[in-house]
């Protein structure tokens, strides 16, 4: 049997009245759906009876690495809950040389509640890892997987990547833009510069439409059958 007394628990089995012998979905973060019925439910705790797992086919998305340079304020906030939904599997900030603040450590643990929150909402059951690195670019990034680096300087639009199921790292920089450092850096590593189109975009606004090409191409979007049974 296993008991719960979070403060989040406890307000979802509020909001649903959940009553004893009803089923529900709960996930740790290992990629499986638990199938659990409520034994008990009270005030302070709610006991639950574990009936079977299987795993989650809205967990079949490769690996995805993004990059993002420091954003100001709830900025932040947002990127992380949208990316969740999008099969993103890591998030990282860094500091870009044109940054208007630095990346902040102390935050990384509110952000990882909001992938955990946002993963509840989207149907996931992997969480993605968030970090915090005050790093430039060039320290940070891992170029040992195929990388996309999208700038506002670039006109080559089309997404050439050879194989879609292999990890990836996309790279997004501050709305200031990346400097030409960072850009003969990337090239010369051999990472891929691609465009978001003519309009400009906020820096929030350009990590969620990339990703967002990315992972069509990629065919993460594909319909799967929800639950399938072991």
């Amino acid at each position: 049997m296993l008991c719960l007394d979070d403060s989040d628990t406890l307000s979802v089995s509020r909001v649903l009245r959940l009553r004893r012998g009803e089923r529900i979905d709960c996930f740790n973060g290992d990629g499986n759906c638990y199938i659990y019925a409520v034994a008990a439910s009270q005030k302070n705790a709610l006991s639950l009876d574990l009936e079977k797992h299987l795993h989650n086919p809205s967990d079949n998305i490769p690996e995805t690495t993004v990059m993002i340079s420091a954003v100001k304020g709830k900025n932040k906030d947002r990127i992380v809950r949208d990316l969740p939904p999008l099969g993103v599997t890591r998030i990282v900030f860094y500091y870009a040389e044109r940054c208007v603040s630095r990346p902040e450590a102390d935050q990384q643990p509110r952000l990882q509640k909001i992938a955990i929150e946002a993963c509840r909402q989207c149907g996931r059951s992997t969480v993605p890892t968030i970090e915090i690195i005050d790093k430039p670019l060039q320290e940070a990034a891992k170029i040992d997987q195929q990388s996309v680096l999208f700038w506002e300087n670039e006109t080559e639009r089309a997404l050439r990547f050879e194989f879609t199921t292999a990890p990836m790292q996309l790279i997004f920089g501050p709305e200031g833009g990346f400097t030409d450092n960072e850009i003969d850096w990337a090239k010369q590593m051999g990472v891929q510069t691609r465009s978001l189109g003519p309009r400009i975009l906020r820096s929030e606004l350009a990590v969620t439409v990339g990703v967002a090409l990315v992972q069509d191409r990629r065919g993460i979007f594909s319909a799967v059958s929800p639950h399938p049974e072991k």
